[in-house]
């Protein structure tokens, strides 16, 4: 799509690259994960194994939007309605750390295009500045920010699994952001939160039923 490369250093490489060709190629151009995201000690992890309140993260609640319950140890997340929800929830991890943030996913959406995925930010006020890591069953994936028009990126996985389970992770560390797909590296981005929150969830389309399982956040070592 028109806007995957003309943002942040990607945009900086293009325009240095265009006036000096001997520009040299930046970390992102490789398929190879350029840092080292190991290092992390879990913060919270939500199983859904037991009737805990504190494995459950979100509350049994059956309304005119949503249905929530556990189905074969999974959260199981029915939407009602044709708009997209964005279920965040406090988490006690600031977003503008380092952090590490999983889930396991799998969504019965009613076409193809339809995005579901994991997302994290601040809702500190009015205004929700969330990021998401996004895929659909049209082997897709997209990375954004729900304040924005549309999404920053859109690129076509092959890791993704159509109509099945999969598994998303974002590592944040610094003011950049690497994303994995079934433990395959696939991607890094700026974060463009800027403001101090803890809200860490899932993307559900409309119409849809999503099934949540292992939802781990994770932090630096050194910030414990």
């Amino acid at each position: 799509p028109w806007n995957i490369n003309y943002r942040g250093v990607r945009r900086d490489y293009y325009v240095a690259e265009l006036f000096n060709e001997s520009t040299a190629e930046p970390d992102f151009s490789s398929s190879k994960l350029p840092v080292d995201t190991s290092g992390f000690s879990t913060k919270l992890l939500l199983n859904f194994d037991t009737d805990k309140k504190s494995d459950r993260g979100w509350d049994v609640v059956d309304n005119q939007g949503y249905a929530i319950s556990f189905e074969n140890k999974k959260l199981r997340f029915s939407s009602k309605i044709s708009s997209s929800f964005v279920m965040i929830a406090g988490a006690n991890v600031d977003v503008l750390s380092d952090f590490s943030f999983e889930a396991k996913i799998k969504c019965q959406v009613v076409t193809r295009t339809d995005q579901f995925g994991i997302v994290f930010g601040s809702n500190n006020d009015e205004s929700v500045d969330v990021e998401y890591l996004n895929i659909n069953n049209d082997r897709k994936m997209y990375t954004g920010n729900r304040n924005c028009y549309s999404f920053y990126t859109q690129l076509s996985k092959n890791e993704i699994r159509e109509n099945a389970e999969n598994k998303l992770k974002i590592v944040k560390k610094g003011s950049m952001q690497y994303y994995f797909i079934n433990d395959v590296y696939v991607y890094c981005t700026e974060t463009s939160v800027t403001s101090q929150g803890d809200k860490f969830g899932f993307m559900v389309p409309g119409n849809a039923v999503l099934w949540l399982d292992d939802f781990k956040i994770a932090i630096k070592t050194s910030q414990l």
